[in-house]
């Protein structure tokens, strides 16, 4: 029996509800049972029918999309997967570290929804919980700055900051997004268990990355795409280690 997936659409525009609307009539195993048109109208209907799956404008008035998506992160349990719809793709990045499942540029092109939705049906449970989970440290715990020694004194860092961490020896270059690197005077398994439970990840013997940047994982190539506001990078990935890397991927 095929699966059925339950969705809302929140977004502003009556004609881009419609259109999404259309588009998704060619996937039957989609079906919208409910719709919104602000982000407050928008977190009452997805609490009320708790849908696997929302369709989300990020610019509308009052309160935008991250609002809504901040909301879901601190009080829903179950899955509840989020796709960001937006005309701007300034906000691509905005929405990569908010974790979204994905975002589409409108107009909405159909083959590339269909590619999401496919990916959709695909996906493990565990990675929007791990997602969440992510989010909700994140609201609750404060922005507190890290401090590594080095050769001439220490650097500070918010852990926003830091894009990806590489060993060195017994040493670690962090790699932050300003696209600056810093010797610190510390291994990369230490660092790792400091960091731990705060969204970093070890994809290699070598490398710890932070997966608010990761776009996606590039299995026949081995390696990670880190996406972030000075650039974009590829981090390799071990085999042994590719599987952590999937519940947070978007490939």
């Amino acid at each position: 029996m095929k699966k059925i997936y339950h969705a809302v659409i929140v977004d502003d525009e009556d004609k881009a509800r419609k259109n999404l609307r259309h588009v998704l009539k060619h996937h039957d195993d989609f079906v919208i049972v409910a719709e919104a048109d602000s982000a407050d109208s928008g977190l009452q209907v997805v609490k009320k029918h708790q849908p696997d799956l929302v369709f989300l404008d990020i610019k509308m008035p009052q309160q935008d999309g991250f609002y809504l998506l901040e909301e879901l992160a601190r009080t829903e349990t179950r899955r509840i997967e989020v796709v960001f719809l937006t005309a701007y793709n300034e906000f691509a990045i905005k929405a990569i570290k908010y974790a979204a499942f994905d975002y589409l540029l409108k107009p909405i092109d159909p083959d590339i929804l269909a590619e999401t939705l496919q990916r959709f049906r695909f996906s493990e449970a565990p990675a929007i919980e791990q997602r969440l989970n992510a989010l909700r440290q994140g609201f609750v715990k404060p922005q507190t700055k890290l401090h590594f020694a080095t050769a001439t004194g220490g650097v500070f860092f918010y852990l926003h900051q830091i894009v990806y961490i590489e060993a060195d020896g017994s040493y670690c270059r962090i790699y932050n997004e300003d696209n600056q690197q810093h010797l610190v005077s510390r291994n990369l398994k230490n660092i790792e268990m400091q960091l731990k439970g705060d969204g970093f990840l070890r994809v290699h013997k070598s490398f710890l990355i932070n997966t608010h940047y990761l776009t996606s994982l590039e299995k026949d190539r081995h390696v990670v795409v880190l996406t972030y506001p000075a650039g974009r990078v590829e981090v390799p990935v071990s085999y042994r280690m590719a599987k952590n890397v999937a519940a947070f991927a978007k490939y």
